[in-house]
């Protein structure tokens, strides 16, 4: 009797440890979320700095365009 009861205890126990191969599937999970922000966060910095670029684009623009004009002034 004692060994059945230790063999069903033994059994409990494997099937226990063998539960482990979820942590794989959580670990990928995180690592997508992680990865999921972090692209949200590249975008976040991105999207500013995109903002800046044309801003500073255009000024240089403008600033081309009244260069003629102001020669044209000193004349």
């Amino acid at each position: 009797m004692k060994k059945i009861i230790l063999a069903a205890i033994l059994c409990f126990i494997c099937s226990a440890c063998s539960g482990g191969n979820n942590s794989d599937a959580e670990k990928g999970k995180i690592e997508q979320f992680t990865e999921q922000v972090g692209k949200e966060a590249a975008e976040g910095i991105k999207k500013p700095i995109d903002k800046a670029r044309k801003i500073d684009e255009m000024a240089k623009e403008r600033v081309d365009r009244m260069e003629p004009a102001e020669d044209q002034g000193k004349q």
